[in-house]
């Protein structure tokens, strides 16, 4: 059966001479493998169109469950040509496909997370701050994935501490954090998230577009938010993704 879809290309791998296996996020279908043969070929019309961070309109045969699918053709929606320009927003976009592609599970479907990563590769694109839009992208990643941490209520009292403006001591074993009074409660180390931090990343998370870019966070405000849910992930999944190293925005 044939199926037309827009993708997102999330990685390569070259598979012998001349062809080429690409894990793909599709709008309908979720995270699925394609192979391409003969991609590498010279001449070869679509070998620009499959090249990773790519949005396109694929075509390609679908077959039984657990083997990959054919490529047939391809036409390229948006390539981000103002991000490729710039090395840190290339790594953070990198950094998205990497983190959706390890995150979510092969054909299931969610066009949400299809259209929250199109979005978020085309406000990079645009200017966004790379810092903010990562977040931005990895909160709602999280949150539309059913793992994302608390850091916003404390998990034994259930005080609001964004709202108070108090700070978080958040456990990244655990994936909850507590406010100052019931920290003993907690498991672990805990990572200390300051209010005026906890109300920023409430605004970025909860803002679209041109609002993104108004919320300046400092260096270590960064380090700390994307430092808890490294180390949450880590714990959660026994996962640490190959680009976290390029993305300290110091």
């Amino acid at each position: 059966m044939i199926i037309q879809q827009e993708a997102i290309v999330l990685r390569c791998i070259d598979y012998g001479d001349s062809s080429q296996i690409f894990t793909l996020f599709t709008q309908d279908y979720g995270k699925i493998g394609v192979m391409a043969k003969g991609l590498k070929r010279n001449k070869n019309p679509y070998q620009g169109g499959m090249q990773v961070l790519n949005h396109i309109k694929i075509l390609y045969y679908q077959k039984k469950e657990g083997l990959l699918s054919l490529f047939k053709e391809c036409d390229i929606q948006n390539h981000f040509p103002s991000l490729r320009k710039d090395l840190l927003r290339v790594f953070t976009a990198l950094y998205f496909v990497e983190f959706i592609r390890e995150f979510t599970i092969e054909n299931d479907p969610n066009a949400r997370v299809f259209r929250l990563l199109r979005h978020s590769l085309d406000q990079l694109a645009s200017g966004a701050l790379p810092q903010n839009i990562l977040l931005y992208l990895q909160w709602h990643s999280m949150c539309l994935l059913g793992i994302n941490p608390n850091i916003e209520y404390c998990n034994h009292c259930q005080k609001r501490m964004a709202l108070l403006c108090k700070d978080a001591f958040f456990s990244p074993k655990e994936g909850v954090a507590y406010c100052e009074e019931c920290k003993k409660y907690s498991k672990g180390e805990l990572v200390i998230i300051q209010g005026v931090t906890l109300q920023k990343i409430h605004i970025i998370v909860n803002s679209h577009n041109a609002r993104i870019n108004q919320i300046f966070l400092m260096p270590q405000e960064y380090h700390t938010l994307f430092h808890s849910f490294r180390l949450y992930l880590r714990f959660a999944f026994d996962k640490e993704l190959r680009l976290n190293r390029y993305l300290l925005f110091s």
